[in-house]
């Protein structure tokens, strides 16, 4: 295992946690972050989205299926895991708790700089993350 995938899960065991401070020393300061629902953010904002998302799934966590470590390129595939049992911030309002179990796959591209997080990318489905927290209609099997 190379440093990359080191600090890579570093950064999930901090957030984990819940320790924001451990989490955003992983990165860069100059790191740029792209998510689905945030868009591309710089680490305040990256920090203020993580924290609402903790806040509203406590217990939340990843859950690592997979990691490919290239040299300074990370990428993972994996789930994140948690009960959404407390109000979440969004930016249309706050969510009240659903006490719905979110078990969401998602991939994670990460490119490090001396050591650090440049630049973090996570792929999801924004449907299938409304579905779980109640928002959406379940897709009929087929």
């Amino acid at each position: 295992m190379g440093q990359a995938r080191e600090v890579v899960e570093r950064f999930y065991e901090r957030f984990g946690a819940g320790d924001f401070d451990g989490a955003e020393a992983c990165f860069t300061p100059d790191c740029t972050n792209v998510e689905p629902f945030g868009g591309t953010m710089d680490m305040t904002a990256w920090r203020q989205y993580g924290e609402a998302f903790k806040a509203g799934v406590p217990d939340a966590h990843m859950e690592v299926d997979s990691f490919v470590e290239d040299g300074d390129r990370v990428a993972v595939q994996a789930r994140f895991v948690g009960v959404h049992s407390a109000p979440l911030m969004t930016p249309q309002g706050e969510l009240p708790p659903s006490g719905r179990a979110i078990d969401l796959a998602f991939a994670d591209f990460f490119a490090l700089r001396d050591g650090k997080i440049a630049e973090h990318r996570v792929y999801y489905d924004q449907m299938a993350f409304m579905q779980q927290l109640g928002l959406m209609p379940e897709s009929p099997a087929g």
